[in-house]
């Protein structure tokens, strides 16, 4: 896996859902190409969209308000939450150091461990690379139409988020909300943009 998809990753800080048409929304507004339509229908106040081109932040697209109290608009440098999409973070690092020799994604962890460690268990002789359903250093991994993406999503109270990233074409998404309904959204604006930019398998 080349590390310069893994870095474009933590930049901008799951297989695709359909998009919300017409028929999904009772009122029959929801427009399928238009986010803020979304926005309302999930009832979410705020999103921030990051698009990776070429291994390197292509653009950034906000829309809606940091709170619907204040009604302070959302921009590009408003802070969401990333709640899990850090592995991704932590991914990138331990892959960089093994990169470097500094440790072995074959070894047991508590070689490496120096201010604690793990409790002598069943974990213990754990590897540090150990993959389990397609998850491994804190990524899914899939396949779309033959292209291989991995991603992350994340939650934290009053927020949601997802990263999504081609294995190796140095472009992807991560997707910013700031309401508890934002899953189906994020999953619907990813697809959006993967076929905006044209990626192989969302086209």
């Amino acid at each position: 896996m080349m590390i310069k998809s893994w870095a474009a990753a933590a930049l901008v800080l799951v297989p695709v859902l359909g998009v919300p048409g017409c028929g999904d929304d009772p009122l029959g507004t929801a427009d399928p190409t238009d986010i803020a339509s979304w926005m309302e229908f999930y009832e979410v106040p705020g999103v921030s969209v990051a698009v990776i081109n070429d291994f390197q932040l292509d653009y950034v697209e906000v829309h809606g308000v940091k709170s619907r109290s204040t009604q302070e608009p959302v921009t590009a440098r408003t802070r969401f939450q990333a709640a899990s999409i850090s592995k991704s973070v932590s991914a990138l690092g331990v892959v960089r150091l093994a990169q470097e020799g500094v440790i072995s994604l074959d070894g047991e962890v508590n070689h490496y461990l120096t201010s604690w460690q793990v409790p002598d268990n069943a974990l213990q002789n754990t590897e540090l690379a150990e993959v389990r359903n397609d998850y491994a250093l804190g990524f899914a991994v899939w396949s779309e139409e033959g292209q291989q993406y991995f991603g992350h999503g994340g939650a934290n109270d009053g927020f949601r988020c997802l990263m999504i990233a081609h294995r190796s074409g140095g472009y992807g998404v991560g997707v910013m909300t700031n309401s508890d309904n934002g899953s189906e959204l994020l999953e619907a604006v990813v697809k959006l943009i993967g076929e905006r930019e044209e990626w192989p398998g969302y086209d």
